[in-house]
């Protein structure tokens, strides 16, 4: 099978003035902006040794994949001379917002701003679901505002792009970007949730799912997207490293299996029908007993289980009559919506 890796050997040494982005390169930028910039304000792809690598790829999903991307694009003649600017990472945990954006000037004029995608964090996640009854979160916002301040400073032309929630912000950021709009080229929303308000169909934005997609399916009732062939199985399959290449683009199929459409009608069946304070209040408690275990990703919930446990007792036995029915309320809705949608044998 060939990969992102098997793409660089064949393109490799044509730059991007000479041939222009395509949607792999599209998608490996995109992973480029889960690697830490803090501290960098500006370099070349070519500046970074191995040792900066192996900094900048750490606590990733995919460390070692990261890792390997990193290096192999600072000694690639396409992208060695890729230049990064302006990288930005807000952390905000009262406000509920994790955000990170990173901008290439991939050619004179030509630039791509890459938007983050959800990490193991509590507020990572919790922001992610925030979009079920937000209309707009603070990370969709401040993308809008990365977009209008980039423009402000380096006019040209643009493509946007991210994976998983950072699909979701670019395509945000155009759907608001007024007259910026005519100068972004295109966006790419690599597996990303929908817009809590629908975009209107337009050829500038291009959604991806593998063909087991859940998180792309989420807020998206449209269908309007190409599904990649990924040779995971399940959730691995939101991995864009296991995206089949062919040539210069991707691996395609005609749709998603059955039990990606059968779960994002049940997605749907059920957001839609929870109001939007019930959402809003079981998952601010659900966030709050999580919260509790004072760890900040998941990855902590595992380092003291006994401890983590027992605050998350407590606080499920501290939640108010409020918080229960809101809970019990999503709870009747989940049993709605699959009696709604039975499982057919071949999707349990």
């Amino acid at each position: 099978m060939a990969t992102v890796f098997d793409y660089l050997d064949q393109y490799g040494a044509q730059n991007f003035t000479t041939t222009p982005l395509t949607v792999v390169d599209a998608a490996i930028l995109a992973q480029l902006a889960y690697c830490d910039f803090s501290g960098r304000p500006s370099g070349r792809l070519r500046d970074i040794n191995a040792n900066q690598a192996a900094q900048m790829v750490a606590g990733t999903w995919q460390e070692d994949a990261n890792q390997r991307l990193l290096t192999t694009l600072a000694a690639s003649a396409r992208y060695r001379d890729v230049a990064w600017l302006q990288p930005v990472t807000r952390s905000d945990a009262e406000r509920q917002q994790e955000f990170s954006a990173v901008t290439w000037r991939l050619a004179p004029d030509c630039y791509y701003l890459s938007f983050r995608g959800t990490r193991a964090s509590f507020v990572d996640w919790k922001e992610d679901f925030n979009m079920t009854f937000l209309d707009a979160i603070p990370s969709q916002q401040a993308a809008l505002t990365y977009l209008q301040h980039i423009a402000t400073q380096y006019p040209g032309h643009y493509y946007l792009g991210g994976h998983s929630k950072g699909g979701n912000l670019a395509t945000f950021a155009f759907a608001h970007a007024g007259k910026l709009a005519s100068k972004i080229r295109m966006v790419y929303n690599l597996d990303g949730p929908g817009l809590q308000n629908p975009l209107p169909l337009s050829n500038k934005v291009l959604k991806l799912v593998p063909q087991s997609s859940l998180i792309g399916m989420i807020l998206d009732p449209s269908q309007d997207f190409a599904v990649v062939h990924s040779t995971a199985i399940g959730f691995r399959q939101h991995d864009l490293f296991t995206w089949e290449v062919n040539d210069h683009n991707f691996v395609y199929l005609p749709a998603t299996d059955r039990g990606s459409q059968y779960a994002q009608k049940l997605l749907a069946d059920w957001v839609a029908g929870l109001d939007d304070t019930t959402k809003q209040q079981a998952l601010d408690a659900a966030y709050n007993v999580i919260a509790s275990t004072q760890g900040t990703n998941f990855a902590d919930l595992g380092k003291e289980p006994v401890q983590n446990a027992k605050a998350l007792l407590s606080g499920l036995h501290a939640a108010d009559d409020g918080d229960r029915a809101a809970w019990r309320a999503v709870a009747i809705g989940l049993a709605r919506a699959l009696r709604a949608n039975p499982p057919k044998p071949w999707q349990k």
